[in-house]
């Protein structure tokens, strides 16, 4: 994917990754009313997290286009909202129900592209962050319950850039959903991304609705999000 689209103008490209992340913005939308509720955040506050939501879009757009001054305040507004629903989602029993990892993997979707309407991501590194994002996406629509940064520290570097290699990593996104998965009895769940990723890249430049489940927001599930969390945490703390 990265390679292909190095040669895409990079207008193009912003077109489709705005386009298939704001079609996550539902959930976003959701996820901030409901989560104040858990988190006993002031209707104000609330009331701030989904405005900044509502017209995150076309700020972003307006942004990357040069059409509007970039204003710090409202970028940090945006971004605030994104992290209210990355952090809460791990509250008391939030973290049972798969609006968790949910949760988590649409802020990893929300706030790279917030990053690149900004300025963030240089063009150069454009295609490499629009490949990762294909997983983002994938993610987030097939309620993935794993954690992919977890995953990532079961791929040796050597693979991620091998001996001779150009120092970027690229589009190796695909190695965190092969053996790592199999440790965490995520074979079929990581074979779901991998299909929508690649249903994703086969119409990039027309992104698709995403039908969030009726019992989104009631489902319940094994906690393997928060277990593997967990376990990132303590293998890191055990180099030490």
């Amino acid at each position: 994917m990265r390679r292909a689209l190095v040669e895409r103008p990079a207008d193009e490209v912003w077109r489709a990754i705005l386009g298939w992340t704001r079609t996550l913005q539902p959930f976003w939308l959701g996820a901030i009313t409901r989560f104040a509720d858990v988190a006993e955040l002031p209707a104000t506050k609330r009331d701030a997290h989904l405005a900044a939501a509502e017209s995150a879009f076309e700020k972003m757009d307006d942004w990357w286009h040069g059409r509007i001054k970039l204003v710090k305040a409202r970028r940090n507004e945006i971004d605030s909202a994104i992290s209210f629903v990355r952090n809460t989602a791990q509250y008391g029993d939030l973290r049972l129900l798969i609006q968790a990892p949910l949760a988590r993997h649409v802020a990893g979707a929300l706030r790279p592209c917030l990053t690149l309407s900004a300025g963030g991501y240089s063009r150069k590194q454009m295609p490499g962050m629009a490949a990762g994002l294909v997983y983002s996406w994938a993610e987030s629509r097939t309620l993935f319950p794993g954690d992919s940064s977890v995953l990532l520290g079961y791929v040796g570097g050597d693979r991620l850039d091998p001996p001779g290699g150009t120092g970027e990593y690229g589009d190796h996104h695909q190695l965190m959903y092969a053996e790592p998965a199999d440790l965490f009895e995520l074979r079929a769940e990581a074979d779901a991304v991998c299909a929508e990723a690649k249903a994703i890249w086969a119409s990039f430049d027309d992104p698709q609705p995403w039908d969030l489940p009726a019992d989104i927001w009631t489902r319940h599930y094994d906690g393997r999000y928060h277990d593997m969390l967990y376990a990132g945490q303590q293998a890191f703390h055990a180099r030490d």
